[in-house]
């Protein structure tokens, strides 16, 4: 994780600009490194250049708390997720599920579960495993 997050910081200083998917990337690999600061730092960055995350990166970044077992940082997107002009869908969703029952917040997970289901955003086996 530590060579996505060095090769994401590293374009700017080869003209080139970070990206959605770049970004993605970096928030995969902090999650697969339990990095969980990382990827908060990868969001941090994201804001300062005004890329607006999508369900993926907001998929990845949450992969990133629920490895962490950070659930309460995992929660405290939920405002920013749903006032986005790309709220979260399954990915997102899917992955805050399982950030809130690895925190055996069981009663936020059913919460959520009952959301999704009233934003008729479909589940899959991911999102109950």
């Amino acid at each position: 994780w530590r060579h996505a997050l060095d090769d994401l910081l590293s374009l700017s200083s080869h003209d080139l600009r970070p990206n959605l998917i770049t970004c993605t990337a970096a928030l995969t690999a902090c999650s697969k490194g339990y990095a969980w600061q990382a990827a908060a730092h990868v969001l941090c960055e994201m804001q300062w250049l005004c890329l607006q995350p999508d369900d993926t990166v907001y998929g990845a970044l949450l992969g990133a708390f629920d490895s962490g077992r950070r659930w309460e940082k995992a929660m405290s997107l939920m405002p920013a997720m749903f006032a986005s002009s790309r709220p979260p869908g399954l990915v997102a969703l899917s992955t805050l599920v399982a950030a809130f029952a690895n925190g055996h917040q069981w009663e936020r997970t059913l919460c959520l579960l009952a959301l999704m289901e009233h934003l008729k955003v479909e589940q899959d086996v991911t999102t109950c495993a």
